[in-house]
C-alpha cells in the first residue's frame, strides 16, 4: 500500500487506521517503523547548506553540492560523520569533523578503535575538532559558517550532519505500548501486546550478553533489522524463538575496512594481533576471560589471515 500512513493503532479492535480514514484489521502486527535522523538544534539549522544522510534523495543532495564545495564541516565523529568526512576528502574537499566527546566513536567503539581512526584521519588530512559543539549556523559572504561553542568560527561551503537518530516510536505509544528508548520488545521480540512484534531501528531490548538488570537499549544495524524480523516472523507463526543473534557491523574509512562482531561494553582486557601501524589488524575484547568483540581492520581486503601475525600481545583496559 504505497503512499499510505498509519495514523493510529486500535489495539482493542485489532485495526490500524490508515490517513484516508480507511482502516485495516490485523491478527498478528508488526511495526518496522525505523527510525528518522535527529536534527540539529541550533540558530541557522535549517539552512540549505545543511545535509544530512538518511535515504537515496539525501544523497544525491550531496553529491550535487560537492560539485562546487571546496570546504565541509562535518558535525558527529560517529560512523555515518567519519565515513562521509572520508568520503568527501577523497573528493579533494578540505574537512573538518566537530565531535562533542573527547574522542571518535565515543559512544559505539572502544578508546583504542577511536586512536586508530582519529589517526587514520588526520593522516588523510581531514581535521578534527574535538569536545566541541555547535551553536550556531551563519550566512558568510563566500558561504556558511559554523560557529562552535568555544568561539571559533569554521567557513564552510557546506554541512553534514550526523548525530545520530530518533526511533520511530509514535504509533506505539499512541496506542500504550510500552516505550522506553524505543519500542520495548521481549527476548521473541513481542512488545507489551502479544499479538504485536517490532524489529529494526524502533525495537529496544535487552541483549542476551548484558548484565542483569541492563536497561533495554537499541542496535542500529543492518545485521539487527534482519535477524529480528526472522525472530518475528517466528514469533507471528507460533514459534518461540530467543533473538540470540550476535551483533556484526562494519565501516570503510579512508583506507581503512573496519569489520566487527560482538560488543565491547564492559571490557577489561584485550588482546592485539597483528600490526595497526600498517592498518592490518585484530583486537579481541575480553570481560574476565571472556571474549566480548572482535574487530580487524583488513586495508580495504576482503579477508584477513592471521597466519602472518605475531603471538597476542595482551593489555589491561
Amino acid at each position: 500500500m504505497p503512499s499510505t500512513r498509519a495514523l493510529r493503532i486500535d489495539r482493542e479492535r485489532k485495526e490500524i487506521e490508515l490517513h484516508d480514514g480507511a482502516r485495516v484489521a490485523y491478527d498478528h502486527l508488526a511495526l518496522t517503523t525505523g527510525a528518522r535522523v535527529r536534527k540539529l538544534d541550533c540558530k541557522g539549522a535549517s539552512h540549505d547548506a545543511v545535509h544530512y544522510l538518511r535515504d537515496l534523495p539525501d544523497a544525491r543532495r550531496l553529491v550535487e553540492r560537492t560539485r562546487t564545495a571546496r570546504r565541509a564541516v562535518v558535525v558527529g565523529g560517529g560512523y555515518i560523520g567519519l565515513e562521509a568526512a572520508a568520503s568527501l576528502r577523497q573528493k579533494g574537499l578540505d574537512v573538518t569533523v566537530v565531535e562533542a566527546e573527547a574522542r571518535v566513536l565515543a559512544r559505539v567503539a572502544s578508546p583504542s578503535i577511536s586512536v586508530i581512526m582519529q589517526r587514520a584521519h588526520t593522516r588523510h588530512g581531514v581535521s578534527l575538532a574535538l569536545g566541541r559543539k555547535v551553536v550556531a549556523i551563519h550566512n558568510v559572504a563566500d558561504g556558511v559558517a559554523v560557529e562552535l561553542d568555544d568561539g571559533a568560527w569554521l567557513s564552510c561551503d557546506l554541512v553534514v550532519v550526523g548525530i545520530g537518530v530518533l526511533p520511530n516510536t509514535e504509533l506505539a505509544a499512541g496506542c500504550g505500548l510500552e516505550v522506553a528508548s524505543g519500542i520495548v520488545v521481549d527476548a521473541c521480540v513481542r512488545t507489551s501486546d502479544p499479538s504485536i512484534v517490532a524489529a529494526g531501528d524502533c525495537a529496544a531490548f535487552v541483549p542476551y550478553w548484558s548484565p542483569a538488570g541492563r536497561a533495554a537499549c537499541r542496535i542500529e544495524s543492518v545485521q539487527n533489522a534482519n535477524d529480528m524480523a526472522r525472530t518475528a516472523a517466528a514469533s507471528i507463526l507460533g514459534r518461540s524463538e530467543h533473538y540470540r543473534a550476535v551483533p556484526w557491523f562494519w565501516s570503510d574509512q579512508c583506507d581503512l575496512k573496519l569489520q566487527m562482531a560482538g560488543v565491547s561494553t564492559g571490557f577489561n582486557d584485550f588482546a592485539v594481533r597483528g600490526s595497526v601501524d600498517e592498518g592490518k589488524f585484530s583486537l579481541f575484547y575480553f570481560r574476565d576471560g571472556r571474549l566480548l568483540l572482535w574487530t580487524a581492520s583488513t586495508g580495504h581486503k576482503t579477508t584477513c589471515s592471521h597466519a602472518s601475525c605475531s603471538q597476542p600481545v595482551r593489555g589491561q583496559a
